[in-house]
């Protein structure tokens, strides 16, 4: 890591201070730390998708929802946080994983910045490609959009979200695709004869 992408990393830990208590638990929750955080994960989006579904709030509302529980989660998170947490609780332990979130944030904000860097690029140095490949993406979005509901889009978006971060850390992808290329018999010809 170069000294820029320290500061950076410095700077976010600096205003997520007041966070960190709750920065820690919501990460071990999304890395399957404990063998129940997936169904916790999973449980909660179909309880608040569930009631979505149920109610069908429309949009306004939805939104201003969500402007509540974020206008009460910055109000009341600092507030709670000194009140019920003591600063001895804080060891170099948790400092460690509070630097390596803050980390994984910097490198997630660097790679959005990159992203719009290339396509900046791309729409200078060649339109037409530009062009058909953002035509295109939105021309399929526009019919998934109309051939699926938009609260399963959601919902299923979300639940990619929430899931992504364990299913990385544990390296599920590649386990899975293992083993369906075994089931399949598509296994490398070395692999059999090391196995063997």
């Amino acid at each position: 890591m170069n000294s820029k992408e320290s500061m950076e990393v410095e700077e976010l830990k600096e205003k997520l201070d007041n966070w960190k208590y709750i920065l820690l638990p919501v990460n071990n929750l999304l890395e399957w730390e404990q063998k129940y955080a997936p169904f916790l994960i999973i449980s909660f989006n179909f309880l608040v998708f569930g009631l979505i579904w149920f109610y069908n709030p429309s949009i306004l509302t939805i939104v201003a929802i969500m402007g509540l529980v974020t206008l009460l989660l910055e109000t009341a998170v600092p507030v709670l946080v000194s009140y019920f947490v003591k600063s001895n609780d804080w060891t170099p332990k948790s400092e460690a994983k509070y630097t390596r979130i803050c980390e994984r944030l910097s490198n997630f904000q660097a790679h959005v910045i990159n992203f719009k860097t290339k396509l900046e690029n791309t729409r200078k140095e060649r339109q037409p490609l530009y062009f058909l490949i953002l035509f295109f993406f939105f021309v399929f979005c526009a019919y998934v959009g109309q051939m699926v509901d938009n609260l399963l889009l959601t919902f299923l978006a979300v639940m990619l979200m929430t899931l992504t971060p364990g299913a990385r850390r544990h390296r599920l992808l590649p386990k899975t695709l293992n083993k369906i290329k075994k089931t399949l018999g598509l296994a490398n010809p070395a692999q059999k004869y090391h196995s063997n």
